[in-house]
């Protein structure tokens, strides 16, 4: 694909990296506005957020509350995830999973966390499920979803106590691509009490949003207690 087809999130993306790249944009510096790229390349603010959301979630970027988007300071990072499923991969290791629903309804566009407001940027018809997942009755695994009612209308209607967000979304909609991060952060008080730990604890968060037919799908938090839990892999 020669860099004329490419879609025009991409382009914008292209050129952002390629400003950091050739030294033009400098770490820590402040990026121009999404309105003022969205005129320069003579597009909607829609195709610019994403391209900025994408950059933002490769660590490429970040965003700052009021102050703007910036050039990241770099970080050591390493890509090892991919799409899983909770409950798959508790009783692989032959534990008894089970769940609990905490809550879930419809959301304000306004009361997304400040990275998923980026995500859908001005979709309105969202839907919020929060989980606690548990291997043999020991929580392991919060997990807080949003997901655009606009493409996946049936998942508000689902028992996802047979059938987890995820294994329902990867079953029932076509996930093009997506991008995730982890990070760890102290604990919310509301969060910490479900995973049975101090606010003080470690954290370790993986937040990943994902596509479908070209639009963002699904953004979701899943919070683990960082003194019980760990990401691991195989080297192929």
């Amino acid at each position: 694909m020669t860099q004329d087809t490419l879609p025009e999130y991409k382009k914008i993306k292209n050129y952002i990296v390629e400003q950091i790249h050739t030294g033009v944009w400098l770490m820590d510096q402040l990026i121009p506005s999404e309105h003022e790229l969205a005129q320069l390349f003579n597009v909607s603010r829609m195709t610019v957020n994403r391209a900025v959301t994408e950059l933002t979630a490769e660590g490429v970027l970040t965003r700052r509350r009021g102050a703007g988007t910036y050039v990241t300071q770099k970080k050591f990072s390493n890509v090892f995830v991919t799409l899983r499923n909770i409950r798959a991969d508790i009783e692989a290791t032959g534990r008894f999973y089970s769940a609990i629903l905490v809550r879930k309804g419809r959301i304000e566009h306004k009361k997304l966390p400040e990275e998923a407001i980026h995500v859908f940027f001005e979709c309105q018809n969202l839907f919020c499920i929060e989980m606690l997942h548990m291997a043999d009755g020991i929580p392991v695994q919060y997990e807080r979803r949003f997901v655009d009612l606009n493409l996946i209308p049936s998942f508000e209607v689902q028992d996802f106590l047979t059938i987890s967000p995820s294994q329902y979304l990867i079953k029932n909609s076509p996930l093009e691509n997506g991008h995730y991060k982890i990070n760890a952060y102290r604990c919310p008080r509301d969060i910490a009490l479900q995973l049975k730990m101090n606010e003080s604890d470690p954290a370790l968060v993986l937040t990943r949003y994902t596509y479908s037919n070209e639009m963002p799908l699904t953004y979701v938090e899943m919070w683990h207690n960082g003194d019980k839990f760990c990401f691991d892999g195989d080297l192929n």
